[in-house]
């Protein structure tokens, strides 16, 4: 039998989040317009369970304050995750959290960090399979060539942490998307360093 799951919406320059936690955990964390996707998820590894609203534990909620108000960029790394998956995306989403905040890296470079180089397209897939926005950051990965690609969350997002994190010339990228970006639901928090 699964634990209690409970669920907090938080309030972010990238929007509404939604955040699940369960014993003190955090299990799931989407965007509020990706909500159908969120429940799915939680559907398909918890199945028909209950989830209670109940606010995120300061373990969850204080690393996720400081890092999105800048305060420090490498408070993700404290945050307790519980998100059970294949032993390989496991291998894929802990060798995630171990990419600096600022840095690009790309599906090869990770597949490399795992000690399985030549799986890139794997790797891509159980990155696709991340059911932890931010905390376990996807979005610091680039193609091969180093060309910002696609993010679950959408590129404008991806954009927005990577300008965020410091990483150098992404500035340009933010320009191109932000008015799409601040005309949308993520507009609530204004540009990074506003």
């Amino acid at each position: 039998m699964n634990p209690p799951l409970y669920f907090d919406v938080i309030s972010s320059p990238l929007g509404v989040l939604l955040v699940a936690h369960c014993s003190g955990y955090l299990c799931a964390l989407d965007f509020q317009d990706y909500e159908s996707r969120f429940r799915q998820v939680l559907a398909r590894r918890f199945g028909n369970v209950p989830i209670e609203q109940r606010p995120a534990p300061e373990a969850i909620r204080v690393p996720l304050d400081a890092y999105l108000s800048g305060a420090s960029m490498e408070a993700l790394t404290d945050i307790p995750v519980h998100a059970p998956g294949t032993r390989f995306q496991q291998q894929v989403w802990k060798a995630l959290r171990r990419i600096p905040a600022g840095k690009l890296w790309s599906y090869g470079d990770l597949a490399r960090a795992i000690g399985l180089p030549g799986s890139a397209k794997a790797v891509a897939q159980a990155v696709a399979r991340n059911p932890v926005a931010i905390i376990v950051p996807c979005h610091r990965l680039a193609d091969s060539d180093g060309r910002i690609a696609s993010y679950t969350g959408g590129l404008a997002r991806k954009i927005w942490l990577l300008a965020h994190e410091g990483v150098a010339g992404i500035d340009r990228h933010l320009e191109a998307v932000l008015p799409a970006f601040l005309g949308g639901q993520a507009a609530q928090g204004g540009a990074p360093g506003s």
